[in-house]
């Protein structure tokens, strides 16, 4: 008899298992029929800030709206702001029209304030129509050194120190404050000031553009020791400021 092995051999015969197919590979087949391994879902995007748009009749907090100038407007504004996303601890952008009532600006700044932002990059057009950002501070209180410089209903600019004195005006220029006047009186101002800001303002009969402008100047001036501006809501000349932060 001839021996087993011997006999496969000669017939050629595979001691796979039955069906053909070895353990040790696995069969082409199977290997395509294999599902694709899915990709991870990428994270949500961070919802933005919302843009917010100060005009002369409304003030846009992303897709809300609300009426300016108005009664109760910086309590109206906190409603969205503290509910927004990327306002509390962070600096926040602000775009305000030169028509826009200073008392509007302020109130939205005063929100700011109360909503947790660190600071306001103010965004407005300068008299000759470019678009600047103004440093903007949100704070509850100055030095008493502070210079306050306030735009009144003619066109003056008194400016004084924020714990009270004497208020130094300047007139009127050709188009608004006369702002060279205005930084010469601001100078002797704040010689023996170390402040970091400026507080800055006007009655609304002006238009914030005019705020705008004396704050830029304030702060681009060779002499200056100040890096943001302040926006105050009210003042009243000489007397001690009372910020409604």
């Amino acid at each position: 008899m001839v021996p087993l092995v011997a006999a496969l051999a000669a017939t050629g015969c595979d001691p796979s298992p039955p069906g053909g197919t070895s353990h040790s590979e696995p069969s082409a087949t199977a290997a395509a029929t294999r599902a694709p391994v899915a990709a991870a879902p990428a994270p949500p995007a961070d919802p933005p800030a919302p843009e917010i748009i100060v005009s002369r009749d409304k003030v846009d907090i992303g897709r809300d709206r609300l009426a300016a100038p108005e009664p109760g407007l910086t309590d109206k504004a906190l409603v969205f702001l503290r509910a927004a996303p990327k306002i509390q601890g962070a600096k926040v952008d602000v775009v305000a029209m030169r028509a826009a009532k200073p008392s509007a600006v302020a109130a939205v700044l005063d929100a700011l304030e109360q909503a947790g932002a660190a600071g306001v990059q103010l965004k407005s057009e300068t008299r000759d129509g470019k678009t600047q950002a103004l440093p903007v501070a949100l704070v509850k209180t100055v030095p008493e050194c502070t210079a306050v410089a306030w735009i009144g209903k003619t066109a003056n600019v008194d400016m004084w120190s924020a714990g009270g004195g004497v208020a130094k005006r300047t007139g009127r220029g050709l188009a608004g404050p006369d702002l060279t006047l205005a930084m010469d009186a601001l100078h002797k101002l704040t010689e023996r000031c170390e402040a970091a800001q400026v507080v800055v303002g006007a009655d609304d009969a002006m238009t914030f553009g005019l705020v705008f402008d004396l704050a830029m100047e304030a702060l681009h001036q060779p002499w200056t020791r100040t890096s943001a501006a302040v926006v105050a809501s009210d003042a009243v000349p000489g007397h001690k400021l009372v910020l409604t932060r």
